[in-house]
């Protein structure tokens, strides 16, 4: 006798029912993924900008 083996991800992932394209869930996981790395660097690139003033300043002075 032969046993079903019930998997949710294989059969809604079949061939016969793909579709093209990523889920509301996988397209909010990326966008927040990439506001987190565009804020790091924006972040670091103010830093330097800063620290650069300062030291021109100091080099004026």
């Amino acid at each position: 006798m032969k046993t079903r083996r019930h998997n949710c991800l294989a059969r809604s992932r079949a061939p016969g029912n793909a579709r093209a394209g990523f889920t509301l869930m996988e397209a909010m996981i990326a966008t927040v993924i990439v506001g987190v790395m565009l804020t790091a660097v924006l972040t670091t690139l103010g830093a330097s900008k800063t620290s650069r003033s300062i030291t021109a300043d100091r080099a004026v002075g």
